[in-house]
C-alpha cells in the first residue's frame, strides 16, 4: 500500500499481471469465469424460472452493501432473459431526478415511430441543393415528456405496464436506485408512486429488479411501505465466507497464472486472505481493492516471496506520521480525503454531505469511504465517517506552525 518508485514485477510470482485490478463485474469481460456463486444466486435462478419459464410477473430488491455484487447479479438477469428472448431494459440511476429517470425507462419502452423518408433525387445538382439546404427538424414525439411539475404517478404506472405488455417476456432493472434518496420528499412520494402501481398489476411474463444499499432499503421500507410490501422478494447479498474469499481469489489468479504447477493461491498464504477477508468485512469489491494494494506491493518487494499474515498486518498497520498516512492513500481516493481535511477539518461527515460538497454521486462516495475505512485510513460510527484522531491531531499542529 506504500508508493514506490520501482514498477512491479508480477512475473516474481509466475502471474502476468496484477489479476485484482478490476474492482467490478464492468471492468471483466468474461464475468462466468470469475463469478463466486452464494446462496443468493439459488434464490435468483427460481425467481427467473417463475418468470421465463411460468410466465409469473414478480417484483424484488437486491439489497447490500456497495461492492457486494448486486449490479453483477442484475446484468446476470439480463443476460439470462435476453438469452431467453425477452426485452430487458437496464438503468443504472445516477441522479436525483425522477423526471429525468422516469423518462430515461419511458423513452426506452415506448420508442418513437420510425419515420418514412421520402426518396431523394440523384443527381450532381440534387446533392448541392441538399448540402446547401438546412437541417430537417427532428421527430416530434407524440408524447409529452415527463417534468416534475406534471408528473402523474398513474400515467406513469400505465405507460409502464403498456411498454412491458408488449413483450412476452421482459424485465426492467434499476441499478443503484439509493441516487435518488436526495430527491425531495414530495418527488420521492411520486416516483414510488409510480412503481408502485407498476408492480400492483404487471403484466404475465415480466420482471422487475432494482439494487440498493441497506441504509436506502431502511429508508424505503419506513417512508413507502404501501411499495415495498408489493415486492415478492427481497434479497439480501451476504458477505463473503473465508471459504468464498478463497475460492474468489484462486479464480482471479487463474485469469493470469503463466506457469501452473504453482499452487492455486500463490503468492498469498491462507493466513493472510482470512484477515483480509476479515479487515474487509466480506465485501468483495473491498477485497479486491485490498488484494490489489498488498499484491502490488509485495510485486516491488524483492524479499517477499510468500505474502503471509505478518506482511498484511505490517501494511494495514496504523500510520504514525502524516507522510505515511497518505502514501497508504490509493490516488484514485485522494480526493475524498483533501475534501473532508479541506471543508470538515476530517470529520465526522456523512456521505451525503461529502457528496453534496464533492457534487459526486451519493454511491461512489460511499464507496471510496468504506474502502478507506476497510483500509484503517477512517473510522466509521453511526454513519459518519472521520479521519484518525492521531492524523487530526498532526494535522492541527502542521497548520500552527
Amino acid at each position: 500500500m506504500y508508493e514506490q518508485s520501482n514498477p512491479p514485477d508480477y512475473s516474481r510470482f509466475a502471474l502476468a499481471r496484477n489479476p485484482f485490478t478490476s474492482l467490478s463485474s464492468e471492468g471483466i469481460e468474461n464475468v462466468e469465469d470469475i463469478h463466486v456463486s452464494q446462496t443468493i444466486d439459488t434464490r435468483l435462478a427460481e425467481i427467473l424460472s417463475e418468470v421465463v419459464d411460468n410466465s409469473s410477473s414478480l417484483a424484488i430488491s437486491l439489497v447490500g452493501e456497495l461492492g457486494a455484487g448486486k449490479t453483477q447479479r442484475l446484468k446476470g438477469i439480463m443476460s439470462l432473459v435476453e438469452g431467453s428472448g425477452g426485452f430487458v431494459h437496464f438503468q443504472k440511476v445516477d441522479n436525483n431526478d425522477i423526471a429525468q429517470v422516469t423518462q430515461g425507462f419511458l423513452d426506452a419502452l415506448h420508442p418513437e415511430e420510425e419515420i418514412a423518408v421520402p426518396p431523394q433525387a440523384t443527381g450532381f445538382v440534387a446533392a448541392i441543393k441538399r448540402m446547401f439546404a438546412p437541417a430537417p427538424p427532428p421527430p416530434v414525439s407524440s408524447r409529452p415528456r415527463v417534468t416534475r411539475a406534471t408528473y402523474d404517478p398513474q400515467a406513469v404506472a400505465r405507460q409502464l405496464r403498456e411498454g412491458m405488455g408488449r413483450h412476452e417476456l421482459s424485465a426492467l432493472i434499476l441499478d443503484e436506485i439509493e441516487n435518488i434518496m436526495t430527491a425531495s420528499e414530495s418527488d420521492l412520494i411520486q416516483f414510488f408512486e409510480a412503481l408502485r402501481g407498476f408492480i400492483s398489476n404487471m403484466p404475465k411474463g415480466c420482471l422487475f429488479a432494482f439494487a440498493c444499499t441497506p441504509e436506502f432499503y431502511k429508508q424505503l421500507k419506513d417512508s413507502f411501505p404501501a411499495f415495498t410490501i408489493r415486492l415478492h422478494a427481497e434479497l439480501q447479498c451476504e458477505q463473503l465466507t473465508d471459504r468464498k474469499a478463497f475460492e474468489l481469489i484462486k479464480k482471479r489468479l487463474r485469469q493470469v497464472r503463466t506457469d501452473e504447477t504453482y499452487d492455486e493461491l500463490y503468492p498469498f498464504d491462507a493466513s493472510a486472505v482470512t484477515l483480509l477477508n476479515k479487515v474487509s468485512n466480506g465485501n468483495p469489491r473491498v477485497l479486491l481493492r485490498m488484494l490489489h494494494s498488498v499484491l502490488s506491493a509485495a510485486a516491488r518487494d524483492p524479499v517477499v516471496d510468500l505474502i503471509d499474515e505478518r506482511y498484511v498486518t505490517r501494511l494495514v498497520a496504523v500510520p504514525n506520521s502524516l507522510e505515511e498516512y497518505m502514501s497508504k492513500v490509493p490516488p484514485e481516493l485522494r480526493t475524498i480525503i483533501d475534501e473532508m481535511i479541506g471543508e470538515f477539518n476530517g470529520g465526522p461527515v456523512t456521505y451525503i454531505q461529502l457528496s453534496k460538497s464533492t457534487k459526486e454521486a451519493p454511491t461512489r462516495v460511499y464507496t471510496d469511504l468504506e474502502e478507506l475505512t476497510a483500509m484503517g485510513l477512517l473510522r466509521k460510527k453511526k454513519g459518519h465517517y472521520e479521519i484518525l484522531e492521531h492524523i487530526k491531531d498532526l494535522l492541527q499542529e502542521e497548520d500552527g506552525t
